[in-house]
């Protein structure tokens, strides 16, 4: 305000100062196992923006819906990522018509490949017991998390017939067989998931 100080004339000048636009992610990258997840990433931004998820990745990715009019966090669905390939995309968050933007960039690891397991021969053998043991040469580029021995009277055993557990992680194992009739052929193959 200008005032004459003899006087009560008087006048204002009002200032106004333009914003600058900005559209900033708190986090610009991020990693992710191969499984599903929902992830959040948290979005500073004082203007109206659009995000762009390119079209390749929509088959993996998608935007989730919030009830908010705004929020300051996006979350992107993730689907599990069943190929042994990582995968990545970069999505864009912009102000439409103008070069205000931010970029995420998504990478997914691909999924671990089978481990790999040799058995080994059966010991302490009894009419209706033996142990049978196993070793886990590669873990497929994931922690061991079950391993163990299945059996079966038919050849080729697998988990979802007889089976024993021997915890987890890499290395040697032994499991128990049990409750096996005497006079009878059995066979026997480790087992590790991971």
């Amino acid at each position: 305000i200008f005032k004459d100080k003899s006087t009560t004339l008087s006048d204002t000048v009002q200032v106004f100062q333009t914003q600058k636009d900005a559209i900033i992610l708190t986090q610009k990258s991020i990693t992710i196992g191969d499984t599903a997840a929902v992830i959040k990433v948290e979005l500073r931004s004082n203007v109206q923006y659009l995000v762009t998820i390119p079209v390749l990745a929509q088959t993996w990715i998608s935007l989730l819906d919030t009830k908010a009019m705004k929020t300051e966090v996006l979350s992107f669905n993730v689907l599990s990522n069943t190929s042994l390939q990582s995968r990545n995309a970069e999505i864009i968050i912009f102000k439409s018509l103008t070069t205000v933007s931010d970029t995420l960039k998504i990478t997914q690891t691909g999924a671990p490949q089978l481990p790999t397991v040799t058995t080994s021969a059966a010991t302490k053998i009894t009419p209706y017991t033996a142990t049978v043991g196993g070793s886990i040469v590669g873990n497929g580029g994931a922690p061991i998390t079950s391993r163990g021995v299945c059996w079966n009277i038919l050849p080729n055993p697998v988990v979802s017939d007889l089976k024993s557990s021997a915890g987890s992680g890499d290395g040697s194992f032994e499991a128990d067989l049990t409750g096996l009739a005497p006079n009878t052929k059995y066979y026997a193959r480790a087992y590790a998931t991971n």
